[in-house]
């Protein structure tokens, strides 16, 4: 008989990391859009959140990953922040990015806690 596709633990790995990083798509946009980080600036953050995601979802991950990437998300929201002061323009609502940031940080503690409790 035929044999079905099953991917292997890196693949479904890398599928997940994917994912993750496709769901921050529109939060990228928002912030380039509102001129708060350049094209260079997301793709820097793009690489660092995938290598976290990968640190993340290996077998062990460490307790010391989980909290460098609430840290490293912790400093991104402070320069956003500043950013947008900088920017001189007042916001009316506040934008995807900033809920986006916020809910990351909550998943990450979400995934932590369990883990090293």
């Amino acid at each position: 008989g035929e044999q079905a596709y099953s991917p292997s633990p890196q693949q479904k790995m890398a599928d997940v990391v994917q994912f993750k990083l496709k769901r921050m798509v529109d939060e990228l946009n928002d912030l380039e859009r509102r001129g708060l980080f350049s094209c260079r600036k997301i793709a820097e953050i793009v690489k660092r959140r995938r290598k976290f995601e990968y640190k993340l979802k290996c077998p062990s991950p460490l307790k010391e990953d989980f909290l460098t990437y609430i840290e490293y998300e912790k400093n991104l929201d402070a320069l956003r922040l500043l950013r947008k002061k900088a920017v001189a323009r007042e916001l009316k609502k506040k934008g995807n990015c900033w809920k986006s940031m916020q809910k990351r940080r909550s998943f990450i503690k979400i995934e932590t806690v369990p883990r090293f409790s």
